[in-house]
């Protein structure tokens, strides 16, 4: 039996950038720190989404495996 599972991950990188406030970042500052961040996991996928980050594990009840015409229902 196949079932359908709702994954919540939440890795955690560290970024340095240069900051003119760093306790009131201005939006042009938290833009970089999302891109840099976002970088940085992507580039290190393997070690920065793993089995630690995982926050909850629930079944997908609203959307349950087999809802879509790919998915057959065994």
């Amino acid at each position: 039996m196949k079932a359908a599972f709702l994954v919540t991950l939440c890795p955690m990188t560290r970024v340095v950038i240069e900051v003119s406030d760093p306790k009131n970042l201005n939006e042009q500052e938290e833009e970089t720190l999302i891109t840099k961040a976002r970088e940085q996991i992507l580039a290190n996928a393997e070690e920065k989404l793993n089995c630690e980050n995982i926050l909850e594990v629930k079944l997908d009840k609203e959307c349950p495996y087999g809802t879509f015409d790919d998915e057959e229902n065994k």
